[in-house]
């Protein structure tokens, strides 16, 4: 017996209409293949439902920094900071960082004019995209090219809450 007709219904919602637009301008088509089928069913049902505009644009946020940002910033991270020495390549580094300049041109063209990602307020958006650059930012990259990324992220990074979580992850 063939998947539900609920299923085929999904599947073909997320094929013909979710998209990521990349940060280099492609476009990824069928979400599902970019993404996990979780995330992709996560998207179908938030827009679906009745929910605010600054709720789907924190989701879009959340997703275009796990798809554009997180890899680089942790591959970039492991080859400055957490892989033993063996195991590190500066070229992997230096590939990273300039893999990066594209995706935080984008991000620092939204920030323009803003104190958050939405606005005035601080957002679930502020908080993922932020946690994902403070790998990039312990593994020294430098953001200067970006100013309105780098004021922004230490804005969120001295948030009390950040300070916290960072006081509670120290080993006692």
């Amino acid at each position: 017996m063939g998947p539900s007709r609920s299923a085929q219904r999904e599947e073909l919602y997320t094929r013909e209409t979710c998209t990521v637009r990349r940060a280099d301008g492609g476009v990824r088509d069928g979400l599902s293949t970019a993404l996990s089928g979780r995330v992709a069913r996560l998207l179908w049902l938030v827009q679906r439902a009745a929910v605010s505009l600054t709720a789907w644009v924190a989701t879009q946020w959340s997703i275009w920094a796990a798809l554009e940002l997180e890899t680089l910033a942790r591959d970039l991270l492991g080859h400055r900071d957490l892989l033993p020495e063996f195991a590190r390549e500066a070229s992997h580094a230096e590939r990273d960082e300039l893999l990066l300049q594209k995706p935080l041109g984008v991000l620092n063209g939204a920030l323009v004019g803003r104190e958050y990602l939405l606005g005035n307020d601080f957002t679930v958006a502020d908080l993922n995209v932020a946690a994902i650059l403070r790998w990039a930012k312990i593994a020294g990259l430098d953001f200067s090219s970006v100013p309105e990324v780098e004021r922004w992220l230490d804005v969120c990074l001295a948030r009390p809450a950040c300070g916290r979580m960072r006081d509670m992850a120290r080993p006692t």
